[in-house]
């Protein structure tokens, strides 16, 4: 059974959990965006002949890498503060048909 105490804890917490959310979501946008030019910027930088040598050379250097493991890290986040929210709702609905049962249970009384 959720308590009162309980509830209003997550509910200071999901405060919280939206703020970091919002900043992950609009970091993982941003390095979403910038992908593009990054590999743009590293294929022109490229000095092999072919367009498939240069897109290669763009996606294996080590700046690319880079990018892509911090995209990892922020996606990950942003998917680990949007279950937690998930989590948060769901304890918040149970808390909701708990009080919801034991008014009906009162009623019949």
């Amino acid at each position: 059974m959720v308590t009162a105490e309980q509830l209003l804890a997550e509910l200071e917490g999901l405060s919280e959990k939206a703020k970091r959310y919002g900043q992950v979501y609009a970091a993982v946008n941003q390095l979403n965006r910038y992908t593009k030019v990054l590999l743009s910027r590293l294929f022109l930088e490229s000095t092999k002949k072919t367009i498939a040598e240069r897109e290669a050379e763009a996606q294996c250097s080590q700046e690319y890498k880079t990018h892509a493991k911090g995209l990892k890290t922020a996606e990950a986040e942003e998917r680990q503060l949007r279950w937690e929210k998930e989590i948060t709702m769901a304890r918040i609905e149970v808390w909701r048909t708990e009080q919801a049962n034991q008014r009906a249970l009162q009623d019949k009384v």
